[in-house]
């Protein structure tokens, strides 16, 4: 097998590309799928040894000179590995792979000299003088695809099955190493957050010192679970491929429960001289209810939500995100108390000039002299609350996002076990037709 041991970066052009040799396909600079790559904060990274050892692997599975795990740049092509050749970046105008990324398929070229899109690229008419490419898309969960594992050869040929086959496991490789490292950055930043919050609220007043005690459990518990999952998944411990997407779904399902309990914490800023604006307008409820049942489903996989809602429901006066966040925490409210084998239910029908909605769970019997303590900051009720994370937040966010709104939010014990939790917000009037 032959191999090429240095070349010069190919000629970049002053924009006027010649007419006789084809530019990359418009659409290169895609501002969606630059989006995409720039969250992975891949560019001009230094050389990594997980990354070079696929493309050798690439080049010996396939049995060609050169190989290379590229990514497109708004205007360049950049090289995270390279076998065979010293190359970093080209202009996008002499890629062969810009062509292969806007199509985001597998890309594969017989023979370059014979394709009118590249016989006269420079790539082929000059030095290294390439007459071969196949290449492998890195593409996104989304979709999106953001470069390329190829090979390349100087002499005309084709790619069997299996080299076929082997050579787009390699790509999902390189994505799953892409996602690792945008997983463990996540979670360094996550890391970083908790001990800004823990430091801050080792400041406060001593009087909320067990809430400080219960506020870092909540958050180092799925911190923990993300650092531990990172760690497995960059020592190679998890290695099967359903095994790294449970492990990334894990990750996911804690950064979501570490969201809430942020928000949480945000929503009731204004008791530690914070002050926090609402911008009301029309919001429809039915966008907050899926919105929360979605969250619900990955926070709360085994418990399941029945919605009920009034045909032609109007509606209300609100800020969506807090709506979202109302539900949210009634949702998990719900099933931290609630009998674990029975649905919650989500009800909505107009009530006057209100809209009425009711959080209710089947459980244990509450005492009516206990309901308004429900709604007290950091109070756990109930003799099982123990078993139960969380910090006693929710109630009390929802009664001051309620009242933001306008509306008002009480509880109601159910008879044989259980608790509903109703809350209001005023309707939007429509606009009487002129006489």
């Amino acid at each position: 097998m032959k191999t090429i041991e240095s070349l010069g970066t190919p000629p970049i052009t002053d924009g006027n590309a010649p007419p006789e040799w084809s530019a990359a396909p418009i659409g290169f600079e895609d501002e969606a799928r630059l989006a995409a790559l720039h969250s992975y904060d891949i560019l001009d990274t230094p050389p990594e040894a997980a990354f070079d050892d696929i493309t050798r692997m690439a080049m010996m599975i396939c049995g060609t000179p050169v190989s290379a795990i590229n990514l497109g740049g708004a205007d360049r092509q950049w090289f995270k590995s390279v076998s065979g050749l010293a190359l970093g970046e080209m202009p996008f105008e002499s890629s062969i792979c810009a062509h292969a990324v806007r199509g985001g398929d597998l890309f594969i070229v017989p023979d370059l000299k014979e394709d009118d899109r590249f016989a006269n690229n420079p790539l082929v008419t000059g030095n290294p003088g390439m007459r071969f490419y196949a290449g492998a898309p890195l593409r996104t969960a989304e979709g999106h695809t953001l470069g390329m594992v190829c090979v390349l050869d100087l002499v005309a040929r084709q790619l069997d099955t299996s080299q076929v086959q082997a050579l787009e496991s390699l790509a999902r490789q390189v994505m799953a190493l892409l996602e690792l490292r945008r997983t463990a950055r996540l979670a360094d930043l996550l890391l970083a957050e908790s001990d800004r919050l823990n430091a801050a609220l080792r400041d406060a007043d001593a009087s909320k010192d067990e809430l400080l005690s219960m506020i870092a459990h909540e958050l180092n518990s799925p911190l923990a679970l993300i650092v531990g999952t990172v760690d497995g998944l960059q020592s190679g411990i998890i290695r099967e491929e359903e095994d790294r997407l449970n492990a990334y779904s894990e990750i996911a399902t804690s950064s979501r429960r570490l969201r809430r309990v942020v928000g949480n914490m945000l929503a009731l800023a204004p008791e530690l001289g914070g002050k926090r604006e609402f911008e009301l307008e029309p919001v429809l409820l039915q966008h907050s209810f899926d919105a929360a049942i979605a969250e619900h489903r990955h926070l709360h996989p085994a418990s399941a939500v029945d919605l009920q809602v009034a045909h032609g429901l109007p509606a209300v006066y609100g800020e969506r995100t807090y709506l979202d966040q109302m539900v949210t925490n009634l949702l998990s409210n719900a099933a931290k108390y609630g009998a674990g084998d029975r649905p919650i239910t989500i009800s909505a029908k107009a009530w006057g000039s209100s809209v009425l909605v009711c959080v209710a769970n089947e459980g244990p019997v509450i005492e009516p002299a206990n309901l308004e303590r429900l709604f007290a900051p950091y109070h756990r009720e109930l003799s099982n609350s123990s078993l139960a994370p969380g910090v006693g937040l929710g109630l009390s966010v929802c009664r001051r996002l309620a009242a933001a709104q306008n509306g008002r939010i009480w509880a109601t014990a159910r008879v044989g076990g259980g608790l509903e939790v109703n809350f209001t917000l005023p309707v939007v009037e429509t606009p009487a037709d002129d006489a």
